[in-house]
């Protein structure tokens, strides 16, 4: 059984943006390798939920967690229901600015399989 029982849509009642949708293609083939081994993945800042709807069902072997401030969450919810996937989670409520995590894990497997990727000071 497939995780997602229908592809995301763009629709006229949640947000919808092009370039999240133009440049999906090139990250996925990204995340396939870097979240080759990763049960669990944390998405910072899922803003519009565009790309969980894409990426958690191409990466069905994985657990797909939303996050971003709360004025984001609708919209995130609106993308996952129309996704139908098993293999995302609801957005948890993060704010960079102030919610204080550990970037320690950084590039290594935390042990349960979950993985946090930075790739800030790549070229």
């Amino acid at each position: 059984m497939l995780p997602c029982s229908k592809p995301p849509v763009a629709m006229v009642d949640k947000p919808y943006a092009e370039a999240a949708a133009r440049n999906a293609p090139a990250i996925l083939e990204v995340l396939r390798y870097e979240f080759r081994d990763c049960a669990k993945v944390l998405e910072i800042g899922s803003g519009t939920g565009q790309h969980a709807a894409i990426f958690a069902p191409a990466l069905a072997g994985s657990f797909w967690q939303t996050s971003d401030l709360e004025e984001s969450h609708a919209a995130i919810l609106a993308w996952i229901a129309d996704a139908d996937c098993d293999n995302i989670g609801a957005p948890l409520t993060l704010d960079v600015r102030t919610d204080v995590f550990s970037l320690g894990v950084v590039g290594r497997g935390l042990g349960d399989g979950s993985c946090a990727r930075d790739h800030r000071g790549d070229n």
